[in-house]
């Protein structure tokens, strides 16, 4: 979905790279699998437990899409975990991500690297650890639901809507 467009931004880092998990496997198995690279792990496919796992040793969560996806889960559980999220601006994902997070636009590979480079090393503030709290509240199970349903109730009521003369 973008593997090659972060793979070109980090690269293009230079000497200033950091470490580079990969996680997944996909069409592009094979060419990330022949790059031999010190600062560069390739994991191939994770169990959901064992991805949490690496979520919570790493800073930064990239999330290089090219694809609409309507709410990539990655986001939220990354942001859950304690890393950072830098991701392109298609789809669902700016109103997942919301300010939690930097966006760039898809495809980007300047963009994206300009995005590593104002990510990388800095400390995170106590203003972006509230912001993505936030995020990670505003799209818990129950507050989603509960919204869903007031949702309904209310189109319900508008409507006049009469269960029984269904």
């Amino acid at each position: 979905k973008g593997v090659d467009l972060l793979l070109a931004a980090w690269k293009g880092l230079g000497s200033d790279r950091p470490l580079l998990h990969i996680v997944g496997d996909g069409e592009l198995e094979k060419d990330i699998e022949s790059i031999s690279d010190a600062l560069l792990v390739k994991h191939g496919h994770l169990s959901h437990d064992e991805v949490l796992s690496l979520m919570r040793k790493c800073d930064t969560l990239v999330v290089p899409s090219r694809v609409w996806e309507n709410q990539p889960t990655v986001i939220l559980e990354a942001l859950s975990q304690g890393c950072r999220v830098i991701a392109s601006d298609v789809g669902g994902i700016p109103e997942t991500l919301g300010d939690a997070g930097r966006l760039f636009p898809a495809g980007n590979i300047q963009a994206l690297r300009d995005a590593l480079r104002q990510t990388i090393g800095r400390v995170r503030t106590t203003e972006e650890i509230a912001t993505a709290q936030s995020v990670i509240a505003r799209h818990r199970a129950d507050v989603v639901a509960d919204v869903l349903d007031a949702f309904l109730r209310s189109n319900l009521n508008t409507r006049n809507f009469q269960p029984s003369s269904i």
